[in-house]
C-alpha cells in the first residue's frame, strides 16, 4: 500500500560493548603522540615531572609562546597553511577536488608535506593543544585554533598518502574530525603533588595544623593531626621513662665502715643527686624528633632544659581542642573507632589513613581550598546503547478466517429485525474490565491496537522483575553480556537479540488481539436500544440454494527496526541505596517526643578511655561526678634538720611517715642536703631511702631506685656532723591495676548515664504513642519516586566521581556578620560550575535500575531490612534493597567530556573537544560516537505481522476458502 506513513510501534534501548577499531582504520580517526620529534617536548617534560606546579609552570609557557607555533612559522608556505585550515574551520565542499587543495596551499600538497620540519611543526602543535588539556581554563579560543591546526596537518597527511579520501565524503568526515590521543601519564599529571600523604610524612615533619571545620579533607586533616600528636605524648612519655632509667642507679646496701672523712678545717658542704627529675638529661634530649620539637616550640615550652611535664601539659591540652573540633556531631561508635586508629597505644602501630567511609566519605589529602576536589571513582563506560524503534507500515488488507455463513435455501425468504429495549444484562467476572460487543451494518477499526497493546506486553514483561524500570523517552534497556569490548560477532548478536525481542512483543501483542476478538463473540453482555432495522435475503425465485461465507479481515503490517542514534551508557552499582534515606528518617523529631536518642555506645570499652578522651564521654552523656584520672606520678617528700650538735656524738633520724598512696609504687628516691662540721675531727652524712643508703661525701649524682614500695618508704639519716639540713623525695608511679579500676569506674558512670538518657526517650517515645514497627515507609507514588532518583542519582555521582559533597560549602547558614544566610561569590562559581557539569552531562531522566535483594548488604543489617515493607512496591524494593544497578546514558554533546574526566582523573573540560587517552577502550568509544550516523537507519531485516481486526468480509462466492494453495 504505497504512501502509507510509518507508525511507531514501541522503543528500546540495546547496549552492546564499543566495536574495537581496526588497525587500519587508526589514522583516519586519531591523530596520535608517537614520541618527541624535537628537542624540549613539553609532553615528554611534563610526564617526567614529580609535581604539578612545575608542569603547571611548563603548560603556561607553553601556552604564551603558542601564536607563532599555530602560525606554522616553521613551514614554507605557511599562508598556505592557514588558508586550508580555515576551509576547513567552515566546511570542505562535497566537490572538493586535490586542485582545490592545492591552489589553497599554494603549490603540490606532496611538497608541502614533504617538508623536513612537518613532523616537529606538528609535534609542537600538539604540545600547544596538550598544554590548554593541562589548562583549560586558559585562552579557550587559542585552544579551538591549536585543535583545528592539528587537523589540518593530519588531513593534509591523509589527502597525500591517499586523494581517494576527497571523494568519500564519510571518510573525509572521519578525517576531519580526528581525535587527539595523549598519553595517560600526561592527562593524568595533576594528580600528583597534591599535598603530602599521610604515607609520606616523616617523623621529623611538623604537626599540621587544624584545618577548617567542614572544608574539603577536613576528617583526614584532623585525624592526621590527631595521630600526630598522640606520637608526640607518646614519644615524651617514652623519654620521660628513658630519663629516669639514665638518672636511676641501683645499689646493694653496704655495710658501714665505722670510719668518718677526716679535716683539719672546718667546713660547710652540700650535696643532691641531679638536676630536676622533670628536665631530661642531654643524651635523653638528643632523641627526641624534629616533630616533637617543632610542636613544643610552637606551644612556648622551652627545648634547651626540656621539661617534660610541661611538655605533656601542653600536647594533652592540644589534643583536647582537636578533638572537641574533630568529633563535633561524630557517632560515638565512630569516635571510639578513631580513638583506637589516632593512638594505638605504646606497641601499637601508627595507622596512615582512616578507613574509606568511615565518615561516610572518602578520606582526601588535598588541599583546602574553594573548589570541590578532583577525582574519579573506579567507573568505566558500560557500553554503546542505541535507541531502537519499532516501526510498522500497513502493507495490505487479507481475507481471514471463517467469520460465519448465512444460509438461504432455495425458494426460502429470510428476514431479520433488531430491536433495541434498553435492556442491560450483565454477567459478572471477577475481571475489572469489561468487554462491549454491539453490531452494526457498519463497522470501524483503531489503527493503533498494536501500538497500545506492544506497550502493555513490555509493561507485563517489566512488573515481573523486581525493581525494573522502563526510561521516559528510550523504554526498556536491553543490555547484553559482553566485556569491554566485542568479538567479531558481538554486533550481529546484538541486532539479532534486539530484532528478537521486538518480534516477540509484536506477536504476542496479537495474540492478546486476537483473544479479545474471541471474548467478543461470547460476552454476556447485552444492550438493546429503541430503534428498528430490517434487512433480509429473500431466494423465493432462486434456483439454488445460497450460502454467504463471511471473513475476518486482516491487516498485514510490514515492521522494521530503526536505529535512532547512539548513546554511551554507565553503570553503576549502588550498595544499600535506602540507607542515607533510612538514617534521615530515624533521626527525625518525633511529634510529642522533646529528648533526642543519645548515641549508642557502640562497642566502647573501659580500656577505651584514658586521660585526652574521657571528658568527650562524660561531656556526650551528661556524666555526674565523673572523676578525673589520677596522675601517673606523684611525689613524696619530707625534711630533716638538726642544728647544735658536737663532732663527737653520732646522730640518727627516721621517718617512716612516707605513705605511699593507694594504688601507687615507689620507684626511685634522690635527696639534696647540707651540713656542717668542725675542723679537726671526722664527719661524715648518709641517707637512707627505703634500702637504699648514699653517702653525702661520695659525691655521686644519681638517683636511687627503689623496690616498688606500696605502702610506706623508710627514710633515715646517720650523721656526725655539728648540723644538716637534709631534703628527701621520692617518686611514685600509678599501677596498671589503679588505673584500670579508674578506667573501669569512669566506663560505669558514662554506661550508666547512657542507660538513664536512653531509659528517659523510650518512656517518652512509649508516651507518645510510637512502636519499634509504627514507621510508615513512603508516602505518594510520586514523593517515592523523586526519593529513589534522588538517592540513586547521588550514589551514582559518588560511586563516578568519589563525590561526597563536603566541600559544597558556598552558602553559610550561621555565622555570617548579618546573621542571616550568605553565599561566597567565587566558591558559588566554581562549585556551581562542577555541579552543573554533572547535572547536564548525563541525561539522568532516562535512568533506568534494577534493585538486587537486601542478602547484598552488611550481613548486620539484614534483619532490619528484609523486614521493611511499603504499600508501593517498587518503594518496597528499594528500602530492602542491597544494592541498585543503575543504567544512565550520557548527553551526545557531552561524550567526550566525560570521558575526558574519567580519563584525565576527574578534571572538568570547559567547552570545546577535549583529548582522548591513550587507551583502546577510549579510543574505540570516541571514533565510534564520533562517526555516528544523523538520522535513523535500518536496524536488522524487516518481518511481516498480521492483525486481525473486527471487520467481516463477504466472500464473492460460496466456495470454502482453501489456504493450503496460498489463496483464502
Amino acid at each position: 500500500m504505497p504512501g502509507t506513513p510509518m507508525e511507531s510501534v514501541f522503543k528500546f534501548v540495546s547496549v552492546r560493548p564499543p566495536q574495537p577499531v581496526a588497525e587500519t582504520a587508526l589514522p583516519d580517526v586519531v591523530i596520535p603522540y608517537d614520541g618527541p620529534f624535537y628537542d624540549g617536548s613539553l609532553i615528554e617534560r611534563v610526564i617526567q615531572r614529580t609535581d604539578w606546579e612545575s608542569a603547571k609552570a611548563l603548560a603556561e609557557q607553553a601556552i604564551l609562546q603558542a601564536p607563532a607555533v599555530l602560525d606554522f612559522q616553521d613551514l614554507a608556505h605557511s599562508s598556505g597553511f592557514a588558508a586550508f585550515r580555515a576551509a576547513l574551520g567552515r566546511g570542505l565542499p562535497a566537490n572538493m577536488t586535490t586542485a582545490d587543495v592545492e591552489r589553497l596551499l599554494g603549490g603540490s600538497l606532496g611538497a608541502a608535506v614533504g617538508q623536513k620540519p612537518y613532523p616537529s611543526a606538528k609535534a609542537k602543535i600538539l604540545d600547544v593543544y596538550a598544554a590548554h588539556s593541562l589548562l583549560p581554563g586558559n585562552l579557550p579560543e587559542q585552544r579551538e585554533k591549536a585543535l583545528l591546526s592539528l587537523r589540518t596537518l593530519h588531513l593534509l597527511q591523509a589527502l597525500d598518502h591517499d586523494p581517494a579520501v576527497l571523494g568519500d565524503h564519510r571518510r573525509l568526515r572521519r578525517v576531519s574530525r580526528a581525535r587527539v590521543i595523549l598519553p595517560g601519564a600526561f592527562l593524568q599529571k595533576k594528580s600528583i603533588g597534591r599535598g603530602a600523604t599521610p604515607q609520606a610524612r616523616s617523623a621529623g615533619a611538623p604537626v599540621p595544623p587544624p584545618p577548617p571545620s567542614g572544608t574539603p579533607g577536613f576528617h583526614s586533616a584532623g585525624f592526621e593531626r590527631l595521630r600526630d600528636l598522640y606520637a608526640v605524648r607518646r614519644e615524651l612519655r617514652a623519654a620521660r621513662r628513658r630519663n629516669r632509667q639514665e638518672r636511676t642507679v641501683r645499689r646493694s646496701p653496704r655495710p658501714s665502715t665505722g670510719s668518718a672523712e677526716q679535716s683539719a678545717e672546718d667546713g660547710v658542704a652540700s650535696s643532691s643527686t641531679a638536676p630536676s627529675p622533670r628536665v631530661l638529661l642531654p643524651a635523653v634530649a638528643e632523641t627526641i624528633s624534629a616533630r616533637t620539637l617543632g610542636f613544643l616550640t610552637g606551644e612556648g615550652v622551652p627545648t634547651d632544659r626540656l621539661n617534660v611535664d610541661d611538655g605533656l601539659r601542653a600536647v594533652d591540652a592540644r589534643i583536647r581542642a582537636s578533638r572537641t573540633r574533630f568529633f563535633e556531631g561524630v557517632p560515638t561508635p565512630v569516635m571510639v573507632t578513631v580513638d583506637r586508629l589516632a593512638d594505638p597505644g605504646e606497641l601499637g602501630t601508627d595507622v596512615q589513613e582512616l578507613p574509606s567511609g568511615l565518615f561516610g566519605t572518602t578520606v582526601s589529602t588535598g588541599p583546602v581550598g574553594t573548589t570541590p576536589q578532583e577525582g574519579v571513582g573506579p567507573v568505566r563506560p558500560l557500553g554503546i546503547g542505541e535507541l531502537l524503534v519499532v516501526e510498522q507500515t500497513l502493507q495490505r488488507y487479507e481475507a481471514g478466517e471463517i467469520s460465519y455463513v448465512e444460509n438461504v435455501l432455495q425458494t426460502e425468504h429470510l428476514s431479520r429485525s433488531f430491536r433495541s429495549l434498553n435492556r442491560t444484562e450483565q454477567t459478572v467476572f471477577t475481571a475489572t474490565s469489561t468487554t462491549e460487543q454491539s453490531e452494526h451494518d457498519l463497522q470501524a477499526t483503531d489503527r493503533f491496537e498494536l501500538s497500545t497493546q506492544a506497550q502493555k506486553t513490555i509493561a507485563q514483561d517489566q512488573s515481573v522483575q523486581a525493581g525494573v524500570t522502563v526510561s521516559a523517552s528510550y523504554g526498556p534497556v536491553k543490555v547484553g553480556a559482553y566485556g569491554d569490548f566485542a568479538t567479531s560477532t558481538s554486533t550481529t548478536e546484538s541486532t539479532s537479540s534486539a530484532t528478537t525481542f521486538a518480534q516477540d512483543v509484536t506477536e504476542r501483542s496479537v495474540s492478546t488481539i486476537t483473544t479479545q476478538v474471541r471474548e467478543e463473540q461470547t460476552t454476556r453482555i447485552l444492550q438493546e436500544f429503541e430503534e428498528r432495522s430490517e434487512h433480509g435475503f429473500d431466494n423465493t425465485h432462486g434456483t439454488a440454494n445460497v450460502a454467504g461465507i463471511y471473513q475476518w479481515l486482516d491487516k498485514k503490517y510490514r515492521a522494521q527496526i530503526y536505529d535512532y542514534g547512539q548513546r554511551l551508557m554507565f553503570e553503576f552499582l549502588i550498595p544499600a541505596p535506602a540507607s542515607y534515606h533510612l538514617h534521615a528518617l530515624a533521626n527525625q523529631p518525633m511529634a510529642g517526643v522533646g529528648l533526642s536518642e543519645p548515641e549508642p555506645l557502640g562497642d566502647l570499652r573501659p580500656a577505651d578511655l584514658n586521660a585526652t578522651n574521657y571528658q568527650d564521654y562524660v561531656a556526650r552523656y551528661a556524666v555526674a561526678g565523673a572523676s578525673p584520672p589520677p596522675p601517673e606520678t606523684t611525689v613524696l617528700s619530707t625534711v630533716f634538720e638538726q642544728t647544735g650538735l658536737n663532732a663527737t656524738t653520732l646522730v640518727s633520724k627516721s621517718n617512716a611517715a612516707l605513705q605511699v598512696p593507694a594504688g601507687y609504687r615507689a620507684v626511685s628516691g634522690r635527696f639534696v642536703d647540707y651540713h656542717a662540721w668542725k675542723g679537726g675531727g671526722g664527719h661524715y652524712l648518709i641517707v637512707l631511702i627505703g634500702t637504699q643508703q648514699l653517702d653525702s661525701a661520695s659525691g655521686e649524682n644519681a638517683d636511687v631506685a627503689l623496690d616498688g614500695e606500696d605502702t610506706v618508704v623508710p627514710v633515715g639519716v646517720f650523721a656526725l656532723v655539728w648540723g644538716y639540713l637534709v631534703t628527701i623525695e621520692v617518686e611514685c608511679e600509678l599501677t596498671d591495676t589503679a588505673f584500670g579500676q579508674w578506667q573501669q569506674e569512669t566506663y560505669d558512670a558514662v554506661a550508666a548515664a547512657y542507660q538513664a538518657q536512653k531509659s528517659a526517650y523510650d518512656a517518652q517515645v512509649s508516651g507518645a504513642g510510637f512502636t519499634a514497627n509504627s514507621a510508615t515507609y513512603g508516602g505518594s507514588e510520586n514523593e517515592n519516586l523523586r526519593i529513589q532518583l534522588e538517592e540513586l542519582k547521588k550514589g551514582s555521582l559518588t560511586m563516578l566521581a568519589r563525590q561526597y559533597f563536603e566541600d559544597f560549602d558556598a552558602m553559610s547558614l550561621t555565622g555570617t556578620a548579618s546573621g542571616l544566610p550568605e553565599f561566597d561569590v567565587d566558591e558559588a562559581a566554581s562549585e556551581g560550575a562542577y555541579a552543573q557539569f554533572f547535572e547536564q552531562a548525563f541525561e539522568w531522566g532516562q535512568m533506568t535500575y534494577l534493585y538486587y535483594p537486601y542478602f547484598w548488604m552488611n550481613k548486620t543489617g539484614w534483619l532490619e531490612r528484609s523486614a521493611l515493607v511499603s504499600g508501593d512496591a517498587l518503594f518496597g524494593e528499594f528500602l530492602r534493597a542491597g544494592y541498585a544497578r543503575v543504567v544512565v546514558p550520557v548527553t551526545p554533546a557531552y561524550d567526550d567530556a566525560v570521558l575526558f574526566f574519567l580519563s584525565s582523573g576527574g578534571r572538568i573540560w570547559n567547552g570545546g573537544e577535549p583529548p582522548t587517552i591513550d587507551d583502546p577502550l577510549y579510543v574505540s568509544i570516541a571514533a565510534e560516537l564520533a562517526d555516528a550516523t544523523e538520522g535513523r537507519t535500518a536496524y536488522g531485516e524487516p518481518w511481516d505481522v498480521t492483525i486481525p481486526t473486527t471487520l467481516v468480509y463477504l466472500k464473492s462466492d460460496s466456495t470454502l476458502p482453501d489456504w493450503t494453495t496460498g489463496a483464502p
